[in-house]
């Protein structure tokens, strides 16, 4: 399995092991500490300067993640955010609106150089706030966005932990579903997903501090795929990802993070190293409410 895709599943999981419901505010779940008011988080490549690490030019790695300014309210939610490519271009630009609950009511989704430049989403929530329907409108010009379509749908346990989501085509068929597990702390222990009729697997699997510390893909065979180790620190960011592929014990990638932090407790800089060769820099600038 080619390593964007496997870093894929693991965005995939980390976006999506939480119950729709609104538990966590964005800061709690990004671990971010104190009332963070914006985060302005850019990477670059790696240059060996005398011996020391320094920055390269700006580029990502991990294709799934991006440069990202974010604006915060000040209860720790969304409010704003634009995304950036590898040149400090704007590309994506995403607004959310919350009702009461502090539910995403609406978000709008704004693309450049794309044939469609907008879409607009309106959530549909149940009496528990857990959300159940995303309709979405999708337009070339951003100003007549009227015609609202099922997206997804969400289907939840007794205890508000999804334990399905399915997302709709043009014609209303359901192409693509997951189905997720959990144990009795209702953590995720599985995740199954189907696209058409093929269904492939993860098994997730928790310390007794409920840190996610392993990860056994299988693929659409049902053979088993990919390992996956993690390791964290006391603020509980990532330190150590172990990959170890089909047909083999030893992990074939390892991927180890270091962090320089600010005096709230928030990192301000991170540098990946894979394989013990220092591979990017993440940066970040923080302001604060108080």
């Amino acid at each position: 399995m080619k390593l964007e895709n496997i870093l894929a599943l693991i965005f995939i999981f980390f976006l999506g092991s939480h119950s729709f419901a609104q538990q966590k505010n964005d800061l709690e779940k990004m671990k971010l500490v104190d009332s963070v008011k914006t985060l302005n988080e850019i990477s670059y490549s790696i240059k060996i300067k005398r011996g020391e690490i320094t920055k390269g030019p700006r580029g990502r790695v991990n294709i799934m993640e991006k440069d990202n300014l974010i604006l915060f309210d000040n209860e720790g939610y969304i409010i704003h955010k634009q995304e950036f490519d590898k040149n400090g271009k704007a590309t994506v630009s995403r607004s959310y609106v919350y009702d009461y609950n502090n539910n995403i009511s609406e978000s709008t989704v704004k693309w450049t150089g794309w044939e469609v430049n907008f879409e607009r989403d309106s959530n549909v929530y149940d009496i528990d706030d857990n959300l159940i329907k995303i309709y979405c409108c999708s337009e070339v010009d951003g100003n007549s966005c009227h015609d609202f379509v099922l997206c997804s749908t969400y289907i939840y346990d007794d205890s508000s932990n999804k334990i399905e989501e399915k997302y709709y085509l043009s014609d209303s068929l359901s192409k693509t579903k997951y189905v997720y597990s959990y144990n009795s702390e209702d953590r995720i222990t599985e995740m199954i997903h189907y696209s058409d009729s093929l269904a492939r697997r993860i098994i997730y699997i928790y310390s007794e501090y409920g840190e996610l510390i392993e990860e056994h893909q299988f693929d659409y065979y049902g053979r088993p795929a990919t390992i996956l180790k993690y390791t964290h620190n006391g603020q509980g960011h990532l330190t150590e990802m172990q990959l170890t592929f089909r047909d083999t014990t030893t992990p074939q990638l390892i991927f180890t993070y270091e962090y320089l932090y600010d005096s709230h407790n928030n990192w301000t800089q991170r540098i990946i190293y894979k394989n013990g060769e220092p591979v990017f820099i993440v940066e970040r600038e923080l302001t604060y409410y108080n």
